[in-house]
């Protein structure tokens, strides 16, 4: 990215790798979208959020599995995002910017000093911070390694102490725990309704769903205050 552009290129790297770990370079790509990006805005403003009560909508209402999906796992997962989404209040300020949305190993090449990013038809302008580097470890952790949720949180939590994912939260005042809870919200409800929906799943669906439910019921979290906007 430069200045206020995303530079778009179809030529691959002439040095890349594909199957990669978690570096300084993922951390200081995220950096420069955010540099380029971030505001803050009301929740209930964004698109993200219009998403997240869509997906709240859908669960609410009446469906029917049919395709060998778990259905006790559907309605625990349900009920663990309704606390969290009750949990939040959507008039307040929150950092967003712009996001990748599928941000996975899958998806990017890395160069000799650049990561390039591909696949952005899921891409927004109003993602809250961090949620692509939520998604690199669930996805990689899920749907690669096979991990169980304990080892990727304790992945997560090892990455966030290095001093870039230090001087990122302390720049754009993200609060960890809140963004974690944001990311887990949406993705469940941009996902789950599809997946339900699907005459087929693959096998990965099941792991995804699972590890979701155990991610929610780890949370730890408490109710927001309305921030009362006439006190400023």
């Amino acid at each position: 990215q430069k200045a206020d552009q995303i530079m778009v290129s179809n030529i691959s790297p002439t040095q890349k790798n594909k199957v990669q770990h978690w570096s300084a370079i993922h951390w200081n790509s995220l950096d420069e979208l955010y540099q380029n990006s971030y505001r803050e805005k009301p929740l209930e403003t964004s698109s993200f959020w219009k998403t997240i009560v869509d997906g709240i909508g859908f669960l609410n209402a009446p469906f029917s599995i049919k395709n060998g999906l778990s259905e006790e796992k559907v309605h625990s997962l349900n009920l663990e995002i309704e606390k969290i989404f009750y949990s939040l209040a959507p008039t307040n300020l929150v950092p967003l910017g712009i996001g990748h949305g599928d941000f996975t190993p899958w998806n990017m090449y890395v160069g000799k000093d650049q990561l390039h990013i591909y696949d952005w038809e899921m891409s927004q302008p109003d993602f809250p911070l961090l949620f692509d580097f939520y998604h690199y470890f669930f996805q990689k952790g899920i749907l690669i390694n096979k991990d169980k949720y304990s080892i990727i949180w304790n992945d997560l939590q090892k990455q966030l102490e290095y001093k870039k994912a230090q001087r990122i939260l302390a720049t754009y005042s993200i609060d960890h725990s809140k963004h974690f809870q944001l990311y887990l919200l949406y993705i469940v409800c941009y996902y789950l309704p599809r997946y339900i929906s699907q005459p087929k799943l693959h096998d990965q669906v099941h792991w995804l769903i699972s590890t979701w439910l155990e991610a929610a019921q780890n949370i730890n979290y408490k109710s927001e205050p309305t921030l009362n906007l006439s006190h400023f």
